[in-house]
């Protein structure tokens, strides 16, 4: 992230990058919404497909799009094929591991998860600094919350 970040390097030079937060309370409303499921691969695909068009909108000539699966390589890419017919478009399982373009877009997105992930942090602890449990002892760690990943330790 650092040297896509640094206006000297290569990366920076050749490189431009998105990110869309889905909040969880808003993936939440929409698979339990009373008009029927939004399940969250229809949620991914729909921020994929707005991430795109915002570049395409900034008139940025995109002419290959390589995305990481979400669910069903095939149908992702007809599907992102039909949207955007103009442009060569690659789905795959573990695009990240594949494709140098991918890997970047994850540590993106993954940076940019950390960071909001902080913000919030930091707003939760401030409003709950005074709180304490019968033992006395403050009820929030003091190192933060993590990803929700199982590989994070936090």
């Amino acid at each position: 992230m650092r040297t896509l970040c640094t206006a000297s390097t290569d990366l920076h030079a050749a490189c431009g990058w998105a990110t869309a937060v889905m909040s969880a309370r808003d993936i939440a409303a929409g698979q339990l919404r009373a008009t029927g499921s939004y399940n969250l691969n229809a949620q991914a695909m729909d921020a994929t497909v707005a991430l795109i068009q915002g570049v395409l909108d900034r008139g940025v000539n995109v002419t290959e799009i390589y995305v990481d699966t979400v669910g069903p390589p095939l149908s992702y890419q007809r599907r992102l094929e039909r949207v955007f017919p103009a442009v060569r478009i690659t789905v795959a399982k573990k695009a990240d591991s594949l494709f140098p373009c991918v890997s970047a877009a994850s540590v993106c997105a993954k940076v940019t998860r950390d960071a909001a992930l902080e913000v919030c942090w930091e707003s939760y602890a401030t409003i709950h600094a005074s709180d304490h449990g019968s033992d006395g002892k403050p009820t929030i760690a003091a190192n933060g919350w993590g990803s929700g990943y199982p590989s994070d330790a936090r």
